[in-house]
């Protein structure tokens, strides 16, 4: 499962979905993020956006709550040297991995649920376009199933 969490790009949505699509992830949520018919969030998936495995949820807390009680482990994105490097995560457990909002990443109140992984990246560099980051993540997750 990929859930996007407070994404407000369109264009890194639809660029999401289409790689997510692409790649096999099972199912995508949405959650307080962009209209899912913006017309660039449309153009940007190439159809992606039509699949039937689409959801829009309000309360993540309470998604994420059921899905560690269903024996999903969570892994959320961060950019930080406290997180555990995405090359050594075990993906073939049932997951969710949560891309955060392009400018402010995962609240408090999500990061509680969530195990921390992060993209490790070479000095200077702050941090990945949303995208670029779900992109990576889908990659990994997918990499060993398909």
């Amino acid at each position: 499962i990929l859930i996007l969490y407070k994404l407000q790009n369109p264009l890194n949505i639809g660029t999401i979905l289409r790689s997510a699509k692409a790649l096999g992830i099972d199912h995508i949520i949405l959650c307080e993020c962009c209209d899912l018919y913006n017309p660039k969030l449309i153009r940007s998936a190439m159809g992606a956006s039509f699949k039937d495995n689409i959801y829009q949820i309000n309360d993540i807390t309470m998604f994420l709550q059921s899905l560690k009680n269903n024996g999903f482990r969570v892994y959320g994105t961060f950019a930080d040297n406290d997180s555990k490097d995405i090359r050594k995560v075990d993906f073939s457990a049932p997951c969710a991995c949560i891309i955060g909002n392009e400018g402010n990443g995962i609240d408090k109140v999500v990061e509680k649920f969530t195990e921390k992984i992060t993209i490790k990246m070479f000095d200077n560099t702050e941090s990945l376009n949303a995208a670029a980051a779900a992109n990576i993540v889908i990659w990994e997750m997918t990499k060993n199933f398909k």
